[in-house]
């Protein structure tokens, strides 16, 4: 990769040789200036990895539709792509293939050029890229050599890469099976007719199961040949510039996944897609399909016969015609989702791209953000594994640029979550040991106050955690000013320990500073401002006034539903908090209801053995100990002992309590002989997790004793 300063060299030099040489000017000159964009471009890539790596680590959480990151994204990729296509086509071939073309196309690229460099920061570059004597130039060469058109250049061209052996490094073996991977290449319709045209020849097109051609933004079509690819299963052309599906579609009979996500150039789907018997899945997520929706208003049998039921279509928010095509008809509807897994693994394939860069320090920064992809999916233990890594890695190459406090930071975090408290609160204590004697580390002070207050408030340390979060807000007003998303964000959390507290007033007040902050930094349709409207809520039932509690749990989901859709786990964290008031009030019923509607999106957006999963479980098996259902609230009970198990080991303190719990309800159905059993195994945790002699273990010692 050129350096800027080196780059800034060479076209002051190209300038100058331009600016003394006579009209008439040699092909030497000439193909010194044709090359100025790619060698700017490869200047531009090293800052390219890191902005895409900090856009996509800020975009981890995928609180919004993939939409709202296409066209961000496809700036970022550009300089990227010249790298990937340097690294699988050879350097000197991409300096043709960025140039190659007729005159006239590379006169109007290179104005293009011009107006970008003129637009730079660096005015010496403007000054020489602005002269008439370029236009001069390239009409006089355009004069004395022959035209070829776009399509011949484009079949030469790739006839040449395939003779320099790129069938080498675009043929794959992935998990999905063998793939042609053109992903990022600079490759037309024509270059992929000519790659599928020898493919038949070698008799190896029915090899091909994934045709990969993810953005390729020059690809605006497919090449009529295209469905010879027989064998294919899955079809990946995200942010692709494609703008149709291929007329017969039908032709690829083993095709069960189509992903087209921010494919913003397709209109509609082909007639021929629901012939497609193999099909299970398609992401239209950032597609526009204006034809389509047009079409849906006036007969939504124009959607509806292309997707079979056994299909499911993945959907952004702005997409909600599609799921509106099925209502009240009475046929088998597919399943349409928001996935928000999808965010998370489109970020990970950019991930595995930026892998092909061999520097160790894009590496280390592709395993933060993967990292914290791990984290916001809820892997906390894969999260946990990665993080390790890199403290590793920056400790042998012995670099301060890679802040060895914020890895730190993010390893507490995954043992805050994993429920590892004493060794989040190590890492945390650690962290802000740095951060007190390194300046440049100084902003971190307050978010690793709030963190430690988190886990001094699980700890149900209320006094301990407050005043962590009280020391985190004078500091963020100190180092961050009044009005910072990280104030609001220690405000927030003071309120929520104040209210469990029994501070109701000051707690409504800290709510109040942290929602003026929020809607003026987020906006109020922002997931964290439908947080803060949840938690008002739990306020106000604990305040008694149960209408205005349901008043903002309300606006909260109204914001939910906006901005993250309807199966969102903040959307089922707020169903749990009008459960919880139902259970309040002895109307069970309908506190199961609500209960039941969590948990379904917890399981689907979270995964079975999500903690919050278990926290469900937990509120169901008091929901029904309560109505009097002893044997039903046993049998969650023992759900949520087997998913602590699974996370925490054998015998673990925690699993002591819920064993203990267990045993108390089979008391209640006079079932002795089990109750004596789960006492017996509450007592081993007991004596595992806090010793023989501790004052826990002791006490239900003695409980068992009075009870055999």
């Amino acid at each position: 990769v050129v350096s800027l300063s080196a780059c800034t060299e060479m076209i002051t030099a190209i300038a100058n040789d331009i600016s003394s040489v006579a009209k008439e000017v040699g092909l030497g000159s000439m193909d010194n200036i044709v090359i100025i964009k790619p060698i700017l471009l490869a200047a531009q890539a090293e800052d390219s990895h890191e902005l895409i790596l900090d856009y996509l680590s800020e975009k981890s959480e995928f609180k919004k539709s993939m939409g709202d990151l296409i066209e961000k994204l496809k700036e970022l990729i550009k300089p990227l792509r010249h790298n990937i296509n340097a690294g699988v086509l050879g350097e000197d071939i991409q300096h043709i293939e960025s140039w190659g073309k007729s005159f006239e196309e590379a006169f109007c690229q290179l104005r293009t050029a011009m107006d970008q460099l003129k637009g730079s920061n660096f005015d010496e570059w403007g000054q020489w890229v602005s002269g008439y004597i370029w236009y001069e130039k390239l009409s006089h060469r355009h004069a004395t050599e022959p035209i070829m058109s776009f399509k011949e250049k484009e079949q030469r061209k790739w006839v040449d890469y395939i003779h320099a052996g790129l069938w080498d490094r675009i043929i794959i073996m992935t998990d999905e099976g063998q793939e042609l991977n053109l992903g990022y290449l600079g490759i037309s319709e024509y270059g992929l007719e000519v790659l599928i045209d020898d493919l038949n020849e070698r008799g190896e097109i029915e090899g091909i199961q994934v045709l990969n051609v993810t953005c390729c933004d020059l690809l605006r079509r497919f090449p009529d040949n295209i469905v010879d690819l027989t064998g294919i299963r899955k079809l990946k052309m995200g942010l692709s510039g494609v703008s149709q599906l291929p007329d017969n579609i039908n032709q690829w009979t083993e095709l069960e996944e189509i992903d087209m996500t921010g494919c913003e150039s397709i209109k509609n789907l082909p007639e021929k897609i629901g012939y497609l018997m193999k099909l299970k899945k398609v992401s239209i997520w950032g597609c526009s399909l204006y034809q389509l929706k047009d079409a849906v208003k006036q007969d939504v049998h124009q959607i509806t016969h292309k997707i079979a039921p056994t299909v499911e279509l993945v959907v952004d928010q702005e997409q909600g015609w599609v799921r509106e095509a099925w209502n009240d008809r009475g046929d088998a509807k597919p399943r349409i989702s928001k996935e928000e897994s999808k965010g998370f693994e489109f970020v990970m394939e950019q991930c595995q791209l930026l892998r092909q860069i061999e520097d160790p320090y894009v590496q280390i920064k592709v395993d933060k953000v993967q990292a914290l992809n791990y984290y916001f999916k809820g892997q906390y233990q894969k999260a946990l594994e990665i993080e390790e890594k890199i403290e590793q890695d920056i400790l042998e190459l012995n670099e301060s640029n890679h802040r060895l406090e914020e890895v730190c930071f993010n390893k507490a975090n995954s043992y805050f979550e994993l429920g590892e408290y004493d060794k989040a609160l190590e890492i945390y204590g650690n962290t802000l040991a740095f951060c007190l004697v390194n300046d440049s580390a100084r902003p971190q002070l307050g978010v690793v106050c709030d963190n430690i207050g988190l886990v001094y408030h699980i700890q149900n340390k209320l006094d301990i955690a407050l005043m962590y979060f009280f020391l985190a807000i004078k500091i963020n007003k100190v180092n961050l000013g009044e009005s910072h998303s990280l104030l609001g964000a220690a405000y927030h959390n003071a309120a929520v320990c104040l209210s469990d507290r029994g501070a109701y007033k000051a707690s409504l007040d800290y709510f109040n500073k942290a929602l003026t902050i929020q809607l003026d930094k987020l906006g109020d349709s922002h997931p964290k401002v439908g947080n803060t409207y949840n938690n008002m809520g739990t306020l106000f039932l604990s305040m008694g006034q149960q209408e205005e509690g349901h008043l903002y749990f309300k606006k909260a989901l109204s914001v939910y539903f906006n901005s993250i859709g309807d199966q969102h786990p903040d959307v089922a964290d707020t169903y749990c908090n009008i459960a919880n008031d139902y259970v309040l009030k002895a109307e069970y019923e309908k506190a199961l209801e609500y209960y039941e509607k969590a948990l379904k999106i917890k399981i689907t957006s979270q995964g079975a053995q999500h903690q919050s999963v278990e926290k469900t479980y937990s509120f169901i098996a008091v929901a029904y100990h309560k109505k009097g259902d002893y044997q039903t609230a046993i049998k969650y009970r023992i759900k949520i002992t087997e998913l602590k198990e699974a996370r925490l080991g054998d015998l673990h303190p925690d699993l002591g309590d819920e064993f203990f719990g267990i045993a108390l309800l089979f008391l209640k159905i006079n079932q002795k002989e089990k109750a004596r059993q789960y006492f017996l195994l509450a007592v081993k945790c007991f004596e595992k997790g806090f010793g023989k002699d501790h004052s826990k273990t002791i006490a239900l010692k003695n409980f068992v004793k009075e009870f055999e």
